[in-house]
């Protein structure tokens, strides 16, 4: 029996001096923060600097062995992207991980979770993660230009998005140009005519030769004028101008030279892109500030945009405001700035002087102020207080579309037989839908409900589809032409019930998933 508890007590001892020894090795698990970065911050993405760059500083008591980092669509556990550093040869490791993301079939912008894991040689992990708001602005890149057959004077090359042309599809130059080149004016691809039809490359890359004279205009589409091209959020786009030398004027769609470069994102019918398309100045992207991209709806560089604290003086202009380019250079409608994140602060557009309050189409001032997690923020301006209300708020408000039930019917006996289908009014521009079933990936939009469909409420711009929410800026605009700024609105992937918010006050909507 003494032996027994003799080699009871030795067990014990060994145990606890290995457990002892252990713990002598590893006392403290390691730590993680991630450095440069607050939550809401902006990362974007361009073609000169195409990954989610990821600083970091981590330590442990002994030795640590690796970094981990995995970027998580926000709200679920899809992983995008992922990196690494591993085989750290120290206890304290300050570094850095570029982590390639996916050029998907699209731009992939909107909010994601960025979870960093420090590892130590015994296992032990510490964990940082925080949100961020990816702007996934990169592009392909344009084939290399080839010599111009006799006969031609330019070459045109354009580049389109993964997934924005089938393989049984094709793209068609028409323009002004074409009776002097064989075909009809303004064919809109004559219905698949070939004379006009690019040279497939690869699903990105397509060319054509042609022979140009000064003024000539053109426009792009996928074989009639039910696809024709369209901008980032889906917006007409002017006609591409061919110029033989540079314009004494703003032309906001020139081109000019042997070798015409042109980026597709959108068709009439196909959205690919869901937000904003152009890359944002690097001076309007800082931590802890809370980027504004506002679309002003005028090409006229002599007029300064500002913005300016609500409750303050409207003549302040210590915040400026810069257009933002496209991808090939030209200036666009929009502007952008920087203000510190503050939820408890509103900004207005001042243009020139404290009479021009940007307003829209109802006459409330369209004010900017941070949600709490959306970074950018995107505001449409229709006019400004000098220039008077262009219409009358609506007092009620109904959806429409092939994502709700009743489809595309506007009659009032089908918002009789459809009630679910009507907001609820909380005044002051306000409305709500408590509860709705949509179909997913379908599209939508706002109607008055005056059962002639002459007016009805689209997207201007924003992150179309986030995860289980839609938000985004609203615009009114006429249907069939005069008024047209918006686009259909788009359900979520997947459907199932939700509920909606609309503001006129601030022109803002929101979707959410129940």
């Amino acid at each position: 029996m003494k032996n027994v508890l003799k080699i009871c007590f030795t067990v014990i001892c060994i145990t606890a001096l290995l457990w002892s020894c252990k713990k002598s090795e590893d006392l403290i698990d390691p730590t993680i923060d991630a450095a440069g970065i607050v939550n809401s911050d902006i990362i974007q993405l361009t073609n000169a600097n195409p990954n989610v760059v990821v600083n970091y500083n981590s330590n442990d008591d002994k030795q640590l062995d690796s970094v981990r980092v995995s970027i998580v669509e926000k709200g679920t556990i899809n992983i995008a992207a992922f990196g690494s550093k591993r085989n750290i040869a120290g206890a304290v490791d300050q570094g850095t991980i570029s982590i390639p993301f996916p050029m998907p079939a699209g731009t992939k912008s909107g909010l994601y979770t960025i979870v960093i894991i420090s590892i130590d040689k015994s296992g032990n992990a510490a964990r940082k993660s925080y949100d961020v708001s990816i702007l996934d602005n990169r592009t392909n890149d344009f084939i290399a230009d080839l010599p111009i057959p006799a006969g031609k004077n330019v070459m045109i090359k354009v580049s389109v998005p993964e997934g924005l042309v089938n393989t049984n599809e094709g793209i068609w130059i028409t323009g002004d140009f074409e009776s002097a080149n064989g075909g009809n004016n303004w064919s809109g691809g004559d219905n698949g005519n070939s004379i006009f039809k690019l040279t497939r490359i690869n699903s990105t890359s397509y060319y054509i030769f042609l022979n140009f004279v000064n003024d000539n205009v053109f426009k792009f589409t996928r074989g009639d004028w039910g696809k024709v091209i369209k901008d980032g959020d889906r917006q007409e786009i002017a006609d591409y101008r061919y110029k033989t030398t540079l314009p004494t004027a703003i032309d906001f769609n020139y081109t000019t030279g042997q070798y015409i470069n042109v980026k597709i994102f959108n068709w009439a019918d196909r959205k690919v892109t869901n937000s904003q398309p152009y890359p944002i100045p690097a001076a309007s992207i800082g931590s802890g500030k809370l980027t504004v991209v506002v679309n002003i709806n005028n090409r006229d560089d002599a007029k300064r945009y500002f913005l300016v604290k609500k409750g303050g003086s409207l003549s302040d202009q210590s915040i400026p405001m810069k257009r933002i380019k496209d991808f090939q250079g030209f200036p666009t409608t929009r502007f952008t700035a920087a203000v510190p994140r503050d939820a408890n602060t509103s900004y207005l557009i001042v243009r020139d002087d404290a009479s021009q309050v940007g307003i829209n189409v109802f006459g409330y001032e369209q004010e900017i102020k941070w949600d709490g997690e959306h970074n950018p923020v995107f505001l449409n301006i229709d006019r400004y207080k000098n220039q008077g209300v262009d219409f009358a708020a609506t007092n009620q408000l109904f959806i429409t579309g092939e994502a709700t039930p009743g489809s595309w019917d506007t009659s009032p006996q089908s918002y009789i037989d459809h009630p679910e289908r009507k907001f609820i009014s909380l005044g002051n521009g306000k409305f709500i839908i408590n509860k709705i079933a949509l179909e997913g990936d379908k599209k939508y939009l706002l109607s008055p409900g005056n059962g002639n469909g002459e007016w009805d409420w689209g997207r201007f711009m924003g992150f179309g589809n986030d995860g289980d929410a839609s938000y985004g800026s609203v615009v009114r605009f006429r249907d069939g032409g005069g008024y047209l700024l918006g686009s259909d609105l788009t359900t979520p992937k997947v459907g199932g019930n939700f509920k909606m918010e609309v503001d006129f006050y601030t022109g803002s909507y929101k979707l959410t998933r129940l």
